[in-house]
Formats: C-alpha cells, structure tokens, sequence
C-alpha cells in the first residue's frame, strides 16, 4: 500500500473534524451519535448471528485449556474499558436539570457494560478454542 493512501486518509479525517467543529457543538453531537452506531455495527452482528448458536453451559467452563487467570491484567483491561465516567463530572453545569444526570449516568453504565458482556458471551459460548481469541 502506497505510503500517500495512508496520508490521505488521515488528513481527510483530520478535515472532516476540523469542519465539524467549526460547523458547531451540535454537529459533533450528531457526528458522535453516527460514530457510535458504526462503532456498534459489529458488536451487534456478532451478538445477532451468534445467538442461535449459544451454549449457556459453556459460559461455566472458565478457562479449560486457557491457562491460568491473569488477575491483574483482567482487572486493569476491565478498569480501562469502563473508564470514563467520571469525565462527564466536568461538564455537569451545563446540564440544566440535574435529575436526569445520575439515571444518564446510570444508563450509561449499563448500556456500556451489554456492549462488552453480550458479544462476549456469545463468543465464549461459541467457540471454545480459547487459541483462537489471541
């Protein structure tokens, strides 16, 4: 691949964010809600097509064949996946009534967590060729 396609696609993205933050506040908020469907897109594929072939038993096989659990690492990607929460603390003044801040937050939380644990446990429930998920 030549080395110009890999530069013009940054800089087309870099342009197309510029734009969109000279267009405005609300430009990015759309743009954002259409990122995050595309973003969605294969999270919901693999849940869609995997549903039909999940084995529930096999969500209680942990790690046969696996090796040991590494705990610390675990624990670390979990923390940086769900990290981010607090970030919307900075922008609370703007919210005009705080009621709905804790049940966006909460939602948030929740929405979040079946975008990691619903694909995951359809694959674990797959495929159990545990070499296959390096």
């Amino acid at each position: 691949q030549p080395w110009w396609m890999a530069s013009s696609a940054k800089a087309v993205a870099v342009f197309v964010a510029g734009v969109l933050n000279i267009v405005g506040a609300g430009s990015v908020g759309d743009a954002s809600v259409l990122f995050m469907l595309l973003c969605l897109i294969p999270f919901v594929l693999l849940f869609g097509l995997g549903v039909p072939l999940v084995q529930p038993l096999h969500w209680f096989d942990f790690g046969k064949g696996a090796g040991p659990v590494q705990w610390g690492k675990a624990i670390s990607m979990l923390t940086w996946n769900l990290c981010g929460f607090d970030a919307a603390g900075h922008v609370v003044e703007e919210v005009k009534d705080y009621s709905d801040f804790p049940r966006a937050v909460i939602g948030c939380l929740l929405l979040t967590t079946l975008t990691y644990l619903l694909p995951i446990l359809v694959g674990t429930s797959v495929n159990q060729n545990y070499d296959d998920w390096q």
